[in-house]
């Protein structure tokens, strides 16, 4: 079994770090890095099937801006792909009026203008460390803002456009999650009858902010397959 992770707005994978130093070491968990070049959610799931198993049985976990990359992916899903595990994501814009604030920021500064207080509390949690931050600074840092602009305006125009998914379905929620609005989960509810949701305490990050126990929770779900 191979865990798939699809990466958060930045779209590296550096920051599954923490979360795979989590996971049993003979669970193989491999992140799957975007182009660093705009493309439209389309053209991201046509480079992710490019880059799944072929013959191995996998799950895919999508964190936050790929959880609508995961959702097509798994409309009409390989014989080898058991599940889906979405992480603090969304099906359609999660919330309007933020998404169109960032869009006039400056997102190639923005690493430099948040202040650690305002990075824990919005996206990371009080409990992050300096190792923590520096790795999100840094993470950030090495995509163009041309990109990052093209995948704020893929989140500002997204909505829930999937059919049923017919494989298993969970999702893990961040109680926290100041990005995502509680709202968006019903999305899920939409497009799967067999969907488990996992409560999960912390910030949007969730998976960098408390990735034990979401570790603990792929590892559960893994076991019910």
């Amino acid at each position: 079994m191979e865990l798939i992770l699809l990466p958060g707005l930045d779209g590296t994978g550096l920051l599954f770090g923490p979360l795979i130093k989590c996971l049993p070491k003979d669970l193989k968990a491999r992140p799957v890095s975007y182009p660093l070049s705009p493309l439209t959610y389309l053209q991201l799931a046509e480079y992710v099937k490019e880059h799944l198993p072929k013959d191995e049985d996998f799950v895919i976990i999508a964190e936050s801006f790929s959880g609508p990359i995961a959702c097509l992916l798994a409309q009409n899903p390989p014989s080898n792909l058991k599940k889906v595990i979405f992480v603090a994501t969304f099906l359609s814009t999660p919330r309007p009026s933020l998404i169109k604030t960032i869009n006039y920021l400056p997102v190639g500064h923005l690493t430099r203008l948040l202040p650690d207080f305002a990075v824990k509390a919005l996206l990371l949690g009080s409990g992050a460390n300096d190792e923590l931050i520096s790795l999100f600074r840094k993470t950030l840092k090495s995509v163009p803002p041309n990109v990052i602009h093209s995948r704020l305006k893929e989140i500002s125009k997204l909505k829930l456009n999937c059919d049923k998914i017919p494989i298993d379905c969970s999702y893990i929620q961040a109680t926290g999650d100041r990005l995502v609005a509680n709202a968006r989960l019903e999305d899920f509810n939409v497009v799967s009858n067999r969907i488990r949701v996992h409560q999960v305490a912390g910030p949007h990050f969730i998976l960098q902010a408390n990735p034990k126990e979401c570790a603990n929770i792929m590892i559960e779900e893994i076991e019910l397959l």
